[in-house]
């Protein structure tokens, strides 16, 4: 009978792994998303037309893990990238 007790009995439920899931959690959503917010921001700002902003602005959002690097790497004008170098 002392064994089934045991098997019966709750398990203690263990705060810092849920704490720490959850931390690790909010990074991987949160980090991304200001990331997304952030390039956001830069093509607003950058000299591209209006549908051209647009476009790159849904390619980041829809196309989120690959978006973000396609337009820093094709979508920025060359002259401003020449002038980072």
């Amino acid at each position: 009978m002392d064994q089934m007790d045991q098997l019966n009995r709750p398990k203690a439920i263990n705060h810092e792994h849920i704490v720490g899931n959850l931390i690790m959690a909010l990074i991987v959503v949160f980090v991304p998303i200001l990331g997304h917010i952030i390039l956001t921001a830069i093509i607003l700002r950058d000299d591209l037309r209006g549908w051209e902003k647009l476009a790159w602005i849904l390619v980041i959002w829809v196309v989120w893990w690959v978006g973000p690097f396609l337009y820093l790497l094709l979508g920025q004008r060359r002259n401003r990238l020449l002038n980072f170098i």
